[in-house]
């Protein structure tokens, strides 16, 4: 590292020799920035040169941003010239525009606390507090309350749901650690060590257990049945061996830079090729097949390229969204509206999808057709809270629902979580709470791995085997002698799959994360048309021909199809479930059963986030998804973290029960980010904290006795941005109830998706 007269970092050089550079105004402001590859990004500031006004991208699109006299943000202009605003009232945000002028209005009590949330098309969400500041009720549009129970320590307690049903119960330990929770009809007991890790989940019959190195790394975990996983790490904290009953399940080599470039596993060995940016350019496959990647200035994905030579070339509008897409002789064509909904998806093979969006920016409408041809025309009539009461098919030549019966689908609980009746049949359960038995007509069979990932399922004479890859994403699935491998790229997308030989079957084609087509072992292109959900309703090839229809019953259970292809992507296609026939489908992290409704595997982070260990997206597969498997999506009013309220006193921050918004006012992309150590005095006594800042100020404190390092570089879009006045104090609490200071002038950003800091609280009387 290099620094100038001033003490301001000039250039950086990382590990693998790669260096970045920065150049400073007078002030001392960043104004430009060159990455690896010499890309620059470009800042200018206000004339005092305090506040961003505008940042200027590697491919030369700028956004601009205004403040109010008091430094709070006001608009941001993007490169097309859209924009949305904020207003406020004295002291705290009052609404917000979006890019179609649509507004979300906020009114507060004295104390600052949200009273009343009025959204664009008029529906409101209203917030009921105790005298302490706790929020003990939500009441949504439909008039529809959950309320919240809170101990004398202010820490919740129970959750009610609209129906009178507890959804969480729970109880504390003299450090404030949740000792006990009770979920669905299971009570759970956790023990802690001594500081404060979870040492062992115990469910009433079996237990899992946890241990730690001395930097509060996980390292060991032991199940319900007994098998291990141990994860080993290097010295700068990157795991480099996970292994599974002693046998060594993953081995990771990483760069000079943190980079893995190679990943032995039960497959095989993947080599990963990175740019001077680290960003992946070639992945070579443990069979030998490779996919490459390109990227533009701004690290946009320009090209893939996948075997047999096959390459799908990207365009970008200004905004960085993909408007043009094509391979060989095919291509597709995107649309959208100012606030980033699609609009349309055009086909090479003249096949035109069409959505129209309402003031809460979900569909309304939707039509997928050619020319003069409609192959169907939908509408979605839905309720003050969004959820889907009525689609109607208004036109078309695609059928859409099955007849519906009315049926019952009965579950009874012979033993908590280890024993259920179902509909006459007998489902039991391991002792970590995976599905391993079904008796009588559905009977099947399964097995899981030491991570509770499903190894395999015999139903009837067909006995399924699955291998997964380190990073636990499922690669092969041999059944009745053939054998499937998947190919994932290192976002996670399948980008093909193989046979027992090793011939090419399938390639996948994505905008962005969403799935838009196939191409299969002859060559031939088709393009999936999904319905408002996501899930497939129809594939049409390269000249326009329908290729496949499929009809889903609400559970998503497939009640007829038709194929001249072979799809993967049928219930929720778009967003990369499997479907695994019989009414599985795969959904990363778990395997869901559409004829029972539910997950065959708990919920692996339902301590965390509350409710049904099993359901599938919260009973209301209508509205919501859960592609996943660890936290359905869909339409619902906010609700506050389970595990933090804020202190008593507090007044709330910007970001109180707003939609989730990008990052108008980060600091610029790229800038330097130092960590440091401290020591601090808590309640508990001294403590170590690892501490990043931007040019001096604190942006992230991460506990270190508590949880891994915060991790350094790009700050993710939807960090939390807290200021703390210059004459103000501010606490940081963990769920656990652990404080510790961030001083005045501070200014502090949280990522709620990490685990570093997940549902940490802010008491202070001067954050805005």
């Amino acid at each position: 590292m290099s620094y100038d007269s001033r003490g301001l970092m000039l250039t950086r050089r990382d590990g693998a020799s790669n260096t970045v550079s920065w150049t400073y105004d007078a002030m001392g402001n960043p104004v430009v920035f060159s990455n690896e590859l010499g890309h620059a990004t470009r800042y200018t500031y206000d004339a005092a040169g305090i506040r961003l006004v505008s940042v200027t991208n590697a491919r030369g699109f700028g956004t601009q941003f205004a403040w109010d006299g008091n430094g709070r943000p006001l608009r941001v202009t993007h490169p097309d010239g859209t924009y949305r605003e904020r207003e406020y009232g004295c002291c705290a945000e009052s609404a917000r525009r979006d890019e179609l002028g649509r507004r979300i209005s906020m009114e507060r009590d004295l104390l600052l606390q949200p009273l009343r949330q009025v959204d664009a098309r008029g529906s409101t969400n209203q917030f009921e507090y105790d005298p302490k500041g706790n929020r003990v009720r939500i009441v949504n549009g439909l008039g529809r309350q959950r309320s919240f129970g809170y101990d004398e320590n202010n820490r919740l307690v129970g959750v009610t749901n609209a129906a009178g049903h507890e959804e969480v119960w729970r109880f504390y330990d003299p450090n404030g650690n949740v000792s006990m929770m009770r979920l669905d009809t299971i009570n759970f007991s956790l023990a802690y060590d001594s500081n404060d890790r979870l040492q062992r989940l115990f469910d009433g019959l079996y237990a899992c257990g946890y241990a730690y190195d001395a930097l509060g790394r996980l390292t060991a975990c032991t199940n319900g049945r007994g098998q291990s996983v141990i994860r080993e790490y290097d010295a700068d904290g990157r795991v480099t061996r996970v292994t599974q009953n002693g046998a060594t399940f993953a081995r990771f080599e990483h760069n000079g830079a943190g980079a893995v470039v190679l990943m032995v596993d039960a497959w095989g060995t993947n080599r990963f090729e990175v740019d001077r940016r680290q960003a992946v350019t070639n992945i070579v496959y443990p069979d030998g097949h490779t996919a490459g990647f390109a990227y533009d200035a701004a690290g946009n994905v320009a090209a893939i390229r996948y075997p047999g030579g096959v390459v799908v070339n990207y365009e970008y509008d200004s905004r960085d969204r993909i408007t043009n897409m094509t391979w060989g002789s095919q291509w597709m064509r995107f649309g959208y509206d100012a606030v980033g909904n699609l609009l349309y998806e055009q086909r090479s093979g003249g096949v035109t999808s069409r959505y129209e969006y309402d003031a809460g920016n979900y569909i309304t409408n939707l039509t997928h057709g050619a020319g003069t041809t409609v192959l169907v025309r939908m509408r979605y009539d839905r309720d003050r809270l969004e959820q889907v009461t009525n689609a109607v098919k208004l036109a078309g030549v695609l059928p859409v629902a099955p007849a519906f019966s009315n049926s019952v689908r009965g579950f009874s609980y012979l033993r908590p979580g280890y024993e259920e009746d179902w509909n006459g049949s007998t489902l039991t359960f391991d002792p970590d709470g995976n599905r391993t038995n079904i008796t009588g007509a559905a009977a099947e069979s399964a097995a899981y791995d030491a991570e509770n990932r499903l190894a395999i399922l015999a139903r009837g004479a067909v006995i399924v085997t699955n291998v997964y890859d380190g990073w636990g994403r499922r690669v092969q699935s041999a059944y009745a002698g053939a054998v499937r491998r998947a190919h994932y790229d290192h976002s996670g997308r399948l980008l093909f799959e193989t046979d027992r030989q090793g011939g090419v079957v399938a390639l996948y084609a994505y905008r962005m994360g969403d799935l838009v087509a196939l191409r299969n072992s002859s060559g031939i292109a088709h393009f999936h048309l999904f319905d408002a959900l996501g899930s497939t309703m129809a594939l049409v090839d390269q000249n326009g021909a329908i290729s496949a229809i499929y009809r889903y019953l609400p559970y998503g259970e497939v009640a007829s199809r038709f194929e001249r292809v072979e799809n993967r992507f049928t219930f929720v296609g778009r967003f990369g479930v499997q479907d695994d026939g019989d009414g599985l489908f795969h959904m990363a992290n778990r395997v869901y059963d559409a004829r029972t409704g539910r997950f065959l595997q708990r919920d692996p982070v339902a301590l965390l986030t509350g409710g049904n260990l099993y359901a599938y997206a919260s009973d209301n597969p209508v509205n919501r998804i859960d592609p996943g498997g660890l936290e359905d999506e869909g339409y619902d009013a906010p609700v506050p973290p389970d595990d933090c309220q804020v202190a008593e006193g507090t007044k709330a921050g910007e970001n109180d029960d707003w939609p989730e918004d990008e990052d108008d006012d980060l600091p610029p992309e790229g800038d330097e980010l130092v960590d440091e150590s401290m020591d601090s005095t808590t309640p508990e006594g001294a403590r170590k904290f690892a501490v990043t800042r931007y040019q001096g100020r604190v942006l992230g404190v991460t506990d270190k006795n508590e949880t891994v390092p915060l991790q350094v570089g790009r700050l993710p879009k939807n960090v939390v941005r807290l200021v703390v006045d210059e004459d103000s104090s501010a606490r940081v609490r963990f769920p656990n109830g652990k404080v510790f200071p961030i001083a005045p002038g501070s200014v502090l950003f949280l990522d709620p998706n990490q685990d570093t800091m997940e549902n940490a609280c802010f008491a202070t009387s001067g954050i805005r």
